[in-house]
């Protein structure tokens, strides 16, 4: 199946991953707890780091498209991870000692509900165009 093909079903992972993340982390001192517990445990933000760098580099290596909006913001959304996982798991204690570190966090989870809002609307379009 060609990368293309992938997109539809990428995007609403991703998207819903973004959307459900976002939730839970915009949740009232949620975004705090996170970053104290990243801060106590070195090895869970290695992890975390480890994963969200892996997982976007997957789908920068199987999903490597510009062609369409949609192809677009799925690559970019990869690459969004892949940076994000690179910067937690070469500099952890940058990231995690800024003063304003769960403030950015909570930033950044709602810049990703549009985003995840976004893919998931363009996949089940396309999921619907294909029932069609």
């Amino acid at each position: 199946m060609p990368a293309q093909a992938y997109t539809s079903e990428l995007a609403a992972v991703a998207g819903s991953y973004l959307l459900l993340s976002a939730a839970g982390l915009l949740t009232p001192g949620r975004a705090e707890a996170v970053i104290d517990d990243l801060k106590a445990h070195p090895a869970a933000a290695h992890a975390v780091g480890a994963v969200a760098f892996l997982v976007g580099a997957v789908i920068i290596a199987l999903h490597p498209r510009f062609g369409s909006a949609m192809e677009a913001l799925v690559t970019l959304t990869g690459a969004w991870w892949a940076l994000e996982g690179a910067a937690t798991l070469a500099a952890p204690t940058l990231l995690l000692s800024r003063p304003d570190a769960a403030t950015h966090l909570r930033r950044m989870n709602l810049l990703a509900l549009p985003v995840g809002a976004l893919l998931v609307a363009g996949a089940l379009l396309d999921f619907t165009k294909a029932l069609s």
